[in-house]
């Protein structure tokens, strides 16, 4: 029997994994709490692939030389490599994406592609990830259930201008922003949980905002006031 392991972080990402594989003999999760891929399970296990839907941490070469080693991007690559895409997306204005699935090789975000997903940007970047990690799990099992029936990928090669997405700006202060537009966007793309909130500060307080709605001539959204840290 083929063996998987799920490497990945973030609850909307462990929760898909008990829903679809928490029963699974075959399947094995790796948390942000065991980022290192070095210790002798994975050889243990001899894994047939091992994924990694939002992993933050350098795959060692020891590993994706041995063993398939597939990555979940959202974006279009060659386009859109590096750090936080879905930040630096949704702070320039796009409204959908695409999930690319590619092997992990040497170069950053540089792999032959197995499938390229399209999805939306609506809303949070919460929700965004969420939708993500919907569509990565499925098409985690459509690729286990394909390899178990005797099948064999075969990723091309990425095809196009290499771009970097930039990073988003770290800079959440809503201070500098001058428009509503941009304004609702620099709070959708840092809403999420175990992000810093966008915020304003006041005097002696700080203003934190989640939620945004874009209306016609304003924005809606939930605030928690603070006081202002030292």
């Amino acid at each position: 029997m083929n063996h998987y392991i799920v490497c990945t972080e973030k609850i909307w990402n462990t929760s898909n994994y008990e829903k679809y594989f928490g029963d699974k003999e075959n399947f094995t999760l790796f948390s942000g709490d065991d980022h290192d891929l070095l210790d002798n399970r994975i050889n243990a296990l001899k894994p047939r692939i091992i994924f990694f839907p939002h992993w933050s941490w350098k795959i060692p070469k020891e590993i994706y030389s041995k063993y398939e080693c597939v990555i979940f991007h959202a974006a279009d690559l060659p386009k859109g490599k590096g750090k936080e895409p879905f930040q630096w997306m949704i702070e320039s204005g796009f409204e959908s994406t695409v999930l690319t699935v590619f092997r992990c090789t040497e170069g950053i975000d540089a792999g032959p592609v197995y499938a390229k997903i399209p999805f939306s940007l609506n809303g949070s970047v919460e929700e965004c990830y969420k939708r993500c990690s919907d569509i990565t799990f499925d098409k985690i099992k459509e690729m286990t259930d394909f390899v178990d029936k005797g099948g064999v990928f075969t990723p091309r090669v990425q095809i196009g201008e290499s771009t970097n997405c930039g990073n988003p700006t770290n800079e959440i202060l809503l201070d500098a922003i001058e428009n509503l537009e941009e304004l609702s966007r620099k709070i959708r793309a840092w809403d999420a949980e175990s992000y810093p909130k966008a915020y304003f500060e006041v005097d002696e307080f700080s203003l934190e905002f989640s939620n945004a709605i874009m209306r016609h001539d304003c924005i809606e959204a939930h605030v928690k006031i603070k006081m202002k840290e030292e």
